[in-house]
């Protein structure tokens, strides 16, 4: 088990917190996520503004955030590495269950993507660090 120095570690050299004292976006800490009472990662996002789930015509659900354009699917990063779960038939608990999360962040919309990221689309940004 990775003890909460090397967690805070591994964020830090990322930017992780640099980017949450700046305040753009939603951050869930790993002391945030100790303390959870949700089961699945799908749950745990979908309170927040801008952002619910959607049921997909292959069935389950997906996460969709609100975009320029009315709400969209956006762009997944799992420990700085894009991953594609658009059209898969993957959903974001498969991709990351949340027992395996350290921390979390929420980018809405292309203006609200951290520069140090790229540009992905014009919908927004989930990263995922995971333990």
């Amino acid at each position: 088990m990775v003890s909460g120095k090397a967690h805070a570690g591994v964020l830090v050299r990322n930017g992780f917190f640099a980017r949450m004292q700046r305040g753009t976006g939603y951050f869930f800490t790993p002391a945030d996520l100790a303390q959870a009472t949700e089961q699945r990662t799908i749950d745990l996002l979908e309170g927040l503004a801008g952002v619910r789930r959607q049921p997909v015509s292959r069935g389950g659900e997906q996460l969709v955030v609100r975009g320029a354009s009315g709400y969209c699917v956006p762009s997944l990063l799992v420990d700085g590495v894009r991953v594609t779960w658009r059209g898969t038939r993957s959903g974001l608990d498969d991709i990351v269950p949340l027992e395996t999360l350290m921390a979390v962040e929420v980018h809405r919309g292309v203006t609200g993507i951290p520069i140090e990221f790229g540009s992905f689309n014009n919908c927004g940004l989930l990263v995922f660090w995971t333990k």
